[in-house]
């Protein structure tokens, strides 16, 4: 019983003793580690909300761990561990042979191992300026995201028609699975798509099942080359998951946003034309857009006050038989049981159709005679803006890019570099970056 239990203490005195060892080098180790990671949780907008949870999360568990190694361990060791041999094993020894060797020479030349250190370290700040930055590594997400932005007045079918020629053509690609589209805007206020933009989703096949040699960058490059033969289009190529991110940050599914600001829609246009050709001829960039504020024509009716003075008419009569021309006005109401709605006095599309059918819209003067309306006025077909964005309060346009074969930060480095020499920005206008470049630099 006495050498039992002089056994038994000897064994939880070892345990003791070899805890109390390594708990300080422990407790500064695991500590460390935790600082490192805290810096991030004082991470702002997109960064913040994606790094923020990992970093107080690896906290927690490092914690937690270094908590259950100071109580939990120690008693698990001593029901659990039993005596053994004073020997080491076989795989130990083939592990602490070279570094019992490299240790000893370590020794016996600190000169030498401080000199090599010192050099390490030089070496690798040297290398600094070649590295390229980025936010985020880009995943494979195994999907791909083709937007397709058409001119701002295509007719419905039309667009229909050209999404079902674009789905047939990319379903000809061999690693696509399935492909679903949506064509439009949702209904939700926040959704920054445009009703002649599509965004396609392509699922592709397992890995396993593409050509050989081929990673997801060619497949995208292979879809692009297959909706080159759309007319009038823009294609950006990205992924599900990237392209909702980049919506999120920059209202733009592109990862680098340039942002013009100014009053003049015109100017706004002739800038972004610029900088767009800079951005192109930059190496790396891909998918350019530029955010269509044209091409969504508007029917003018100009009123010549003058003739509708002689005839007796005023301004008031001619915008009533316009508006329920063009859009309809409400006549009275109907009602089912309990609900009621509105009823519209409106022309058939037939009678409305064009310029000419405006124009032959007939009034009757006070006088009793009868007056076409292009007889009082002058109507035409302008061209005007298909949207007008703003941010901040002011007027804004988007020119978003890829960045392909290249890093992020060097592609905006020098882009930035170019479009400051060559681009002149009149008085009032300012430029803007943003994207995940925008997050990078934050």
């Amino acid at each position: 019983m006495g050498e039992a239990a002089q056994l038994g203490k000897s064994k939880l005195r070892t345990i003791l003793d070899s805890t109390t060892e390594v708990g300080k080098p422990v407790l500064y180790g695991v500590g460390i580690i935790i600082l490192v990671f805290l810096p991030l949780l004082s991470l702002q907008g997109m960064e913040g909300k994606m790094f923020a949870p990992l970093a107080l999360t690896i906290a927690i568990a490092l914690t937690i761990s270094l908590v259950l190694s100071f109580t939990l361990s120690p008693v698990l060791c001593g029901y659990v561990l039993k005596g053994g041999a004073e020997h080491d094993t076989w795989l130990l020894r083939q592990l602490k042979t070279p570094y019992l060797r490299m240790l000893s020479w370590s020794l016996a030349h600190p000169l030498k191992v401080l000199l090599i250190a010192v050099l390490a370290l030089a070496g690798s700040f040297a290398w600094v300026p070649f590295l390229g930055t980025a936010f985020i590594p880009t995943m494979q997400e195994g999907s791909v995201t083709p937007v397709i932005v058409r001119v701002p007045k295509i007719s419905l079918d039309e667009s229909i028609k050209m999404e079902t020629q674009a789905m047939a053509a990319i379903k000809t690609v061999p690693e696509v699975q399935t492909v679903v589209s949506r064509l439009g805007r949702g209904e939700s206020a926040s959704d920054p798509g445009q009703p002649h933009e599509s965004d396609p989703i392509v699922s592709l096949k397992p890995r396993e099942q593409w050509r050989k040699g081929l990673t997801q960058e060619d497949i995208a490059n292979d879809i692009r080359d297959k909706l080159k033969f759309l007319p009038g289009v823009e294609i950006a190529i990205s992924q599900p998951i990237a392209a909702r991110v980049d919506e999120m940050v920059s209202g733009v599914r592109s990862q680098v946003a340039v942002k013009v600001f100014g009053d003049d829609l015109a100017q706004l246009r002739r800038l972004g034309d610029e900088i767009a050709a800079i951005l192109m001829s930059t190496t790396g960039a891909n998918d350019l857009r530029v955010e269509r504020v044209s091409g969504q024509e508007y029917l003018t009716v100009q009123i010549d006050r003058g003739a509708i003075a002689r005839y007796g008419l005023n301004v008031q009569e001619v915008n009533d038989l316009i508006e329920i021309a063009v859009q309809g006005k409400v006549a009275t109401q109907v009602f089912e049981g309990e609900r009621r709605f509105d009823a519209v006095v409106r022309l058939p599309k037939t009678e409305r159709n064009s310029v000419q059918d405006i124009g032959n819209l007939i009034l009757r003067a006070p006088n009793g005679s009868i007056v076409a309306l292009k007889d009082i006025s002058h109507i035409t077909l302008a061209d005007g803006p298909a949207q007008i964005s703003r941010e901040g309060g002011r007027r804004r346009l988007v020119i978003g890019v890829n960045v392909q074969g290249r890093d992020l930060g060097g592609f905006v480095a020098e882009a930035r570099a170019k479009i400051e020499r060559q681009v002149q920005l009149p008085t009032g206008y300012t430029l803007a970056w943003g994207g995940q470049f925008e997050n990078q630099q934050r």
